[in-house]
């Protein structure tokens, strides 16, 4: 596969950002984030009506048009100051083209995954040199008239509901006018402004610091069916009446495995474990907060698993038990508080258990993260719904989820070093998804 550039432009605010938004403040939680750009990828069938010209000119347009409404996203940060210049420097975007159909892409099989990052606008530099643009775009063009739109938005100021609702926002721009956009608000570091936090914080290691062992990113799709039958074994054992979310069944089942794929490496031990899960805020606390919140404004849920000195085998039931009630407890911690400073400690403290995780050798700790539930398929620019949307795929240790294109169902995408990655997949309940696996 051959992917050819054939443009780069810097696309500004249609309309000057006034003087008194050109400073956009950090926020608390903005501190805690991750330094670094996450990518989204939209694959579309060609609509057999617009031109490739007439695409790229709409989709410019109406991204100058919104990035009136979203100011921050085309400034740049100034980490030591802990702000982000809003003075329009531009969102970066890219044209090419590839020498395949949709089609012939899409059929490839698991090794497509190791092409994806062809789409993905990585030339822009360090997520924090102040050179840096906040978003980059990239629109590659398929022989056959199918495009696929990578949005690779900073996680300095986007968390995953800010980065949607901003390709939401650009979509309905493009489809619809800038008219029916709905104004999102930055007004977080006004509720959690930006402080010194050396010393307070644990950081955590980034998810590619593997001390040179490959990484290996597979995915295994869990069907609707699939997911039936784990819940109903589940809910049989668990004495509740409530079955488990999709999420919370496919988090225990991936859980499971990896702590029987770090016993077979440890010479068929138990090892502590841990599950990090992101919680979204908003609407979660007893504080009142702006509809289309902006920014990153949520937790990092984690929940430990303790072997017990005879056991040999995790149980999953008991695995799902753990996950939920450590769900429950900060959930209903979370909606008592609704003083700003409260809910920041309360923060604070997850992120440095997480963090505490990381740095202990003596612990495997599961990063997870969920698109679970948003829109992402509903994402329309004018020329239909998209029939395939990823994160790409990048050497970290990390699980992402994604809703099936059918919404039923969860393709979950896992990052492991190698030589835990070949115990993984023997594990029987993953064993199962191979053959349905991308």
């Amino acid at each position: 596969m051959e992917v050819h550039f054939l443009s780069r432009k810097s696309i500004k605010p249609s309309t000057p950002t006034p003087n008194h938004l050109r400073t956009h403040k950090l926020s608390f939680f903005d501190q805690l984030a991750p330094r670094a750009h996450v990518p989204l990828l939209f694959f579309y069938p060609s609509d057999g009506i617009s031109t490739t010209n007439e695409k790229l000119q709409k989709l410019q347009k109406s991204l100058s048009d919104t990035l009136t409404l979203f100011h921050p996203l085309s400034g740049r940060l100034l980490k030591e100051d802990l702000i982000v210049d809003c003075s329009d420097q531009g969102v970066e975007f890219f044209e090419a083209k590839v020498n395949l159909t949709l089609e012939e892409f899409l059929s490839l099989g698991p090794e497509k995954l190791e092409l994806l990052d062809h789409f993905v606008p990585s030339d822009i530099g360090f997520s924090l040199l102040p050179t840096t643009p906040m978003v980059a775009i990239q629109v590659t063009f398929f022989e056959c008239g199918g495009l696929v739109i990578c949005v690779h938005a900073s996680h300095v100021i986007n968390d995953a509901f800010s980065g949607i609702t901003f390709i939401q926002s650009l979509a309905t721009a493009c489809r619809l006018g800038i008219g029916e956009v709905v104004r999102p608000s930055f007004d977080l570091s006004l509720l959690f402004p930006s402080r010194d936090i050396s010393g307070e914080i644990v950081n955590h290691p980034l998810p590619n610091a593997t001390g040179g062992v490959k990484v290996v990113t597979k995915i295994f799709v869990f069907d609707a069916a699939k997911i039936a039958e784990l819940k109903d074994k589940l809910i049989g054992g668990s004495g509740e009446d409530r079955k488990p979310s999709r999420v919370e069944v496919v988090v225990s089942a991936l859980w499971k495995a990896l702590i029987l794929a770090s016993r077979a490496r440890n010479e068929e031990k138990l090892r502590d474990s841990a599950v990090s899960l992101p919680v979204n805020l908003r609407g979660r606390t007893g504080l009142q907060t702006p509809e289309n919140l902006m920014g990153n404004f949520y937790m990092l849920i984690p929940t430990t698993f303790e072997p017990e000195q005879n056991s040999t085998e995790p149980n999953h039931i008991h695995l799902l038990g753990l996950l939920r009630e450590s769900m429950r407890k900060s959930l209903a911690t979370l909606a008592k508080l609704s003083d700003n400073g409260e809910i920041s400690s309360a923060g604070q403290n997850f992120h440095n258990k997480v963090g505490k995780s990381m740095l202990d050798e003596n612990v495997d700790v599961l990063n997870v993260t969920s698109w679970c539930r948003f829109p992402l398929y509903e994402t329309d620019f004018g020329w239909g719904k998209p029939c395939w949307v990823n994160g790409a795929c990048f050497p970290l240790e990390l699980v992402v989820l994604f809703d099936t294109n059918c919404g039923t169902g969860i393709e979950a995408w896992v990052g492991l070093k190698e030589p835990t990655m070949l115990e993984f997949e023997k594990v029987p309940d993953i064993l199962e998804l191979i053959n349905s696996s991308c």
